[in-house]
C-alpha cells in the first residue's frame, strides 16, 4: 500500500538505512557506492530480503541536505537510491541536491508509481502480476528480472519488447532457490544470449 502519512514530503523523506558498499547487482557489480534505502513498499513480495523496509512508519524522516552530507563522507559519486520503493515519494529536491554536488544517481524500481526524469541510471526490476507503469521501460537503462519460477522467463521475455535497444538485460535467480534455478537460467541464456546473468554477489561475499 502507498504511504500515507502525511507527515512525509521531499523535505522529510522516510529512510531506513544508508551505507556505503560496493554494487553487488546487475550492470554496475563491484561499483562503489553509497545506498540510500528508503521505507515504505506497495508490492509485499515473498522472496523480498528486506522486508524490514516495507513500513515507512518504522522509518527516520531524513531530509535531502542530510542525505547528501552523509554521501560527503565518501569518495564515490555513485549513489542508488534503493528500497523498499524509492519512486513512493517526491525525490526531486534530492535529485537536484544531489546533482548540483556532481552526484550520479542510480535508482532501483519495480515501476509500481508514474515515471520520475533526471534519474542517471535506471535499473527497472518489475514483478510479475503487479501494477507496471510502462513509461518507465523506455526509461530502463537495464532490465532485471528475478526469476523464482520458470514462468517468469516468459514474463522477462514480455519485458523485453518493451525497453529500448540500449537497454542491458539481466536474469537474477531469487537467492534462496539459486541452486535450483541457476542451471535453467544458464541453459536459457545460452540459447538467447541478449540475456545476462546477474547474481547477489554482495551475499557470496558477505558484504552490505
Amino acid at each position: 500500500m502507498k504511504n500515507e502519512n502525511k507527515d512525509i514530503d521531499a523535505n522529510h523523506l522516510p529512510v531506513m538505512e544508508t551505507f556505503y558498499s560496493l554494487q553487488g547487482e546487475g550492470y554496475h557489480t563491484g561499483l562503489a557506492s553509497f545506498f540510500i534505502r528508503f521505507g515504505g513498499c506497495d508490492l509485499s513480495c515473498w522472496f523480498c530480503d528486506t522486508k524490514e523496509s516495507w513500513d515507512p512508519h518504522l522509518n527516520e524522516l531524513t531530509s535531502p541536505q542530510d542525505l547528501l552530507d552523509k554521501a560527503k563522507k565518501y569518495k564515490t559519486k555513485h549513489v542508488v537510491l534503493t528500497g523498499g520503493e524509492p519512486i513512493l515519494y517526491p525525490l526531486q529536491l534530492l535529485i537536484s541536491l544531489l546533482h548540483k554536488h556532481d552526484y550520479i544517481i542510480h535508482l532501483e524500481t519495480a515501476a509500481t508509481a508514474p515515471l520520475i526524469n533526471e534519474i542517471d541510471w535506471v535499473c527497472l526490476s518489475p514483478k510479475n502480476h503487479t501494477n507496471i507503469h510502462n513509461e518507465w521501460f523506455q526509461k530502463a537503462n537495464e532490465l532485471k528480472v528475478i526469476i523464482t519460477e520458470a514462468k517468469d522467463l516468459k514474463f522477462a521475455e514480455e519485458c523485453s519488447k518493451l525497453v529500448s535497444k540500449n537497454c542491458h538485460l539481466f536474469l537474477q535467480p531469487e537467492w534462496h532457490r539459486s541452486k535450483i534455478l541457476l542451471p535453467q537460467i544458464i541453459e536459457y541464456i545460452l540459447d538467447n544470449p541478449i540475456w545476462r546473468l546477474s547474481i547477489q554477489t554482495h551475499k557470496f561475499i558477505n558484504i552490505r
